[in-house]
């Protein structure tokens, strides 16, 4: 069967669509592009999507840049928003929709509907563990250099995390408070160590401003996170309930230098029976084992293996007794 993809609907937003959330109750796509615009698109009809509602998130009172990330659990939408000053702690926006669709058809103010909560600097990707009681963010904390008029610089280097918020509870009773940060503090002073693994850290940094969190997975029970660190090359491992970072884990490299990968077949004939006091030894089903126990042997040469020469010899197998 071909698989094949068809057209059916589109719809062009002013300002962007780079980050996406769907909302399958209500079939709305909500959708922000790195301004302080956040749109949502009706797409009941998916041939003819439509504007169902756009408002300013600056509003939301604190100095913001942009909105970088959004996600959708269980009637609560997050967003990522940086600061104004992006080495700036950023925050989460958190909207409850259906208190926000009363409060809108009551004609009142929307922002009862919303909670704010500070986290790091430069908050990026949003999520939700899988039942919806926490949402995670990656805090990169990008490096702010600058050049000064001598020619030296001028560097602010804010740390990077993983805010954790706890929205188990009564969306009215959410505070900061239920915001737990999985920070890399504990790590300084490890780099040499952390570089011998395979982990990229810039020369004289510190290993809690060095890392840039970038992207979260959650596993399925919800316990644990795993968190790309890009410009390291290296996986966080963080325990959800405790927010600690358990692990940094590299991901290795591969030396493309040594071209492409190969395949050689080695094809075994005329290998002969395993045999006992004459006897040719068969399988459960009858089948005589040969010498070496399978037809042809393939092997695969990567570009990041080492290659060493194959010598083929009969494979064990049970004698008879």
């Amino acid at each position: 069967m071909t698989l094949s993809l068809t057209k059916i609907g589109s719809f062009t937003s002013t300002i962007g669509a780079e980050i996406s959330a769907y909302d399958s109750t209500r079939q709305l796509l909500y959708i922000v592009s790195g301004n302080t615009t956040l749109q949502a698109i009706d797409i009941s009809d998916p041939n003819a999507p439509v504007e169902a509602l756009s408002f300013d998130i600056a509003q939301f009172g604190a100095p913001l840049a942009g909105a970088n990330s959004i996600a959708f659990k269980n009637g609560l939408l997050a967003v990522a928003l940086e600061a104004e000053t992006t080495t700036d702690p950023g925050v989460v926006a958190l909207v409850d929709l259906d208190a926000a669709t009363a409060i809108a058809a009551a004609g009142g103010d929307l922002l009862e509907a919303v909670k704010v909560f500070v986290v790091g600097s430069l908050p990026d990707m949003v999520t939700f563990t899988p039942d919806g009681t926490k949402v995670l963010v990656a805090n990169e904390g990008e490096a702010d250099v600058t050049v000064n008029a001598d020619g030296s610089y001028s560097v602010i280097d804010p740390e990077g995390s993983v805010s954790i918020i706890d929205v188990s509870g009564d969306f009215g009773s959410l505070t900061q408070a239920n915001v737990a940060t999985a920070d890399f503090t504990r790590f300084i002073g490890k780099e040499a160590d952390l570089r011998a693994d395979g982990v990229r850290i810039f020369p004289d940094a510190n290993t809690a401003e060095d890392v840039e969190p970038e992207y979260i997975a959650v596993s399925p029970d919800g316990t644990k996170a795993f968190v790309t660190l890009q410009e390291n090359n290296a996986i966080a491992i963080i325990d959800i309930a405790s927010a600690t970072v358990e692990a940094i884990q590299p991901l290795g490299l591969k030396d493309f230098s040594k071209g492409f990968a190969n395949v050689t077949t080695y094809d075994f004939v005329n290998r002969g029976d395993i045999a006992n006091d004459g006897t040719a030894l068969t399988t459960a089903d009858g089948q005589t084992i040969e010498l070496g126990g399978f037809p042809a042997f393939t092997t695969m040469a990567l570009p990041t293996m080492a290659t060493s020469n194959f010598s083929p010899c009969p494979t064990a197998a049970p004698m008879a007794m």
